[in-house]
């Protein structure tokens, strides 16, 4: 019976033949491999290519494993012989240990050499786009921590922070897989993410308490995935208020709806009391000119 092959993708050979090992339950020495690309890591880790590899059994591991599984399904359950209860007084019945607490996971190791590559990095690309600034590179935890000060902190962020997340996302891909697994780039100029943060729970927390008073929606204007996080996680446990991203793109806007999904945020047009009365539809012609007999 052919074998059939599978195929398995991963930053480099090496991943990709260790996930394929991983989910056919094999030895690398049980499997034929076919390289069929690399992989590159591209200029400064943009355009990166995964590897990827063709795998299948080596003749006689798949067929037999398959069949010893099948075997031993076959089999039935061993009888275990009862005990009566005064038995069980008697018996020495080990007393059962606790379980071990599982301790909480490590972060990710953060070498030193990694934080100056940040630093030196950051500091050469902003010298190149013409605003030379200060940069402290910090870690916490699994997140390294990048900020910008100077007097060009302002432009740095631009309108609504558009400019930093450009910065962010830019140094995150020139970082690629130099990073550890788990670990991530946060990168700030003076304490915009702060006082964004703040002043994104307090929007949110008031339009929520204008949803209730008047029973309609409430839009929150387009905001990155991490912005929109924030009021998401703000609004969960509001009694009664609902949100959801709507719209294309990475950014997003945000809906705030009360029970039953409130009305459209912005009123019909005969709904609204100042806007000036329709003008009766034109009998003319499409060439312009009045109707025969006017």
């Amino acid at each position: 019976m052919t074998k059939k092959h599978q195929e398995f993708t991963g930053k480099d050979v090496a991943e990709a033949i260790a996930r394929a090992c991983e989910q056919l339950g094999a030895a690398q020495e049980e499997l034929q491999i076919e390289v069929l690309a690399t992989g590159n890591q591209g200029i400064f880790g943009l355009c990166k290519k995964k590897a990827r590899i063709r795998v299948r059994m080596q003749d006689g591991r798949g067929e037999g494993g398959r069949q010893r599984g099948r075997q031993a399904e076959a089999l039935p359950p061993a009888e275990v012989p009862s005990a009566s209860s005064s038995e069980l007084e008697g018996a020495d019945v080990p007393e059962l240990e606790p379980a071990p607490e599982q301790s909480e996971e490590q972060p990710p190791q953060i070498e030193a050499a990694l934080l100056e590559q940040v630093r030196g990095d950051m500091r050469r690309m902003l010298e190149l786009m013409g605003t030379p600034s200060e940069v402290e590179v910090s870690v916490d935890r699994e997140t390294i921590l990048c900020r910008i000060e100077g007097e060009y902190v302002a432009e740095l962020i631009g309108p609504e922070g558009r400019i930093l997340d450009s910065l962010q996302y830019v140094q995150r891909k020139m970082l690629g897989t130099l990073l550890p697994e788990r670990a991530v780039l946060s990168l700030d100029a003076g304490n915009y993410r702060e006082n964004r943060l703040l002043e994104l729970r307090q929007r949110a927390l008031d339009l929520a308490a204008e949803v209730r008073r008047s029973g309609r929606n409430a839009t929150l204007p387009a905001l990155s995935p991490a912005e929109r996080r924030i009021v998401h996680m703000t609004l969960r446990e509001e009694a009664q208020i609902k949100s959801r991203s709507i719209g294309d793109g990475p950014f997003k806007k945000v809906l705030i709806s009360g029970p039953g999904g409130g009305r459209d945020p912005r009123p019909g047009r005969d709904e609204d009391k100042n806007l000036p009365p329709r003008r009766p539809r034109s009998r003319g012609r499409r060439d312009g000119k009045p109707p025969a007999g006017e």
